[in-house]
């Protein structure tokens, strides 16, 4: 009886050895698997604009599915770059940083292309940022990029002509 117990407790240990190694083995496989958080990115036109005379490359968010995934699951984003929410209407607008985990600074612009507000946005907030007047354009950079440059409101971000229409 005592070898067959002991050989059952090392089949056991055994067992959980070897289950124990493939779940490591599958947590590094995931790690080492391309991470997809910025597929969308990808699918994005891409526009230079101006903000406050500074030149900024900027995805466009021009569709109801792009506008909702924003940036969310990225893991960064490089200076003078950025995302331009285009919508098809003039309304009031608001945002939250779920998913998100980049600190960013977004500026809501009029139709007319000035910037009426700045609002430095929280990792994971979940805090809705309202606009305070109507709206057209929304443009997230990393915090504190715009007030570095010396961007202020009322300053007018000059968006190319063949800027995708927001459907």
């Amino acid at each position: 009886m005592r070898c067959c117990s002991r050989r059952t407790a090392c089949q056991t240990a055994r067992s959980r050895a070897v289950s124990a190694g493939f779940a490591g083995a599958f947590v590094l496989l995931l790690l080492l698997l391309p991470v997809r958080t910025d597929a969308v990115a990808l699918e994005l036109p891409r526009a230079e604009i101006t903000v406050g005379g500074h030149a900024f490359t900027v995805e466009i968010a021009a569709t109801p599915r792009h506008r909702s995934r924003g940036l969310m699951y990225r893991s960064g984003l490089p200076l003078r770059h950025g995302m331009l929410f285009v919508f098809p209407d003039t309304d009031y607008r608001a945002f939250w940083m779920a998913n998100t985990a980049i600190p960013l600074t977004l500026a809501y612009i009029d139709e007319d292309g000035l910037i009426i507000e700045f609002h430095d946005l929280k990792p994971f907030s979940r805090a809705s940022v309202p606009s305070s007047e109507p709206v057209r354009y929304a443009l997230e950079v990393n915090r504190g990029e715009l007030a570095a440059l010396g961007v202020e409101l009322g300053d007018r971000v000059e968006l190319p002509g063949d800027l995708p229409q927001a459907q």
